[in-house]
């Protein structure tokens, strides 16, 4: 299993992968083709695969010089638990790390125990100093 940088080949399969509720949006919406590739453009976007095949990926995007944030994580179900989401992570920070980047954030669903666990384990720093806002447009 490798990380690198996501190809416009590896898009079908990121939109499969990315069809989860934690990726669900206000009217229930979730990534789609558009969006990553617009990605492969704009953002840190990463894929696991093997076997030619797409295990997981991630994808963030700079917001200044110094701040990222980490848009989407996700692992296929079949393979979770396997140290898939470390290594993207890993990749993701060594990235950051080369651009200089001294910090990035990122937002988790209150429901989602696991990935709260997730983020826990690897020693990010739960937030208390803000709370999210925000308004959908009909």
């Amino acid at each position: 299993m490798r990380i690198k940088k996501a190809e416009p080949k590896d898009i079908y399969e990121c939109v499969r992968l990315g069809d989860i509720k934690e990726f669900e949006m206000s009217g229930g919406s979730i990534p789609d083709e558009e969006y990553f590739r617009d990605s492969l453009r704009k953002g840190l976007f990463f894929v696991a695969e093997e076997n030619s095949k797409i295990l997981g990926f991630m994808v963030g995007f700079k917001l200044t010089s110094k701040l990222v944030y980490l848009d989407l994580l996700t692992v296929n179900k079949n393979f979770r638990r396997r140290g898939i989401g470390q290594k993207l992570i890993g990749r993701f920070k060594d990235e950051l790390k080369k651009q200089k980047v001294e910090e990035y954030f990122l937002v988790v669903p209150l429901f989602n125990e696991k990935t709260l666990s997730f983020y826990k384990k690897l020693g990010l720093n739960e937030g208390e100093e803000y709370k999210l806002f925000h308004e959908k447009f009909n």
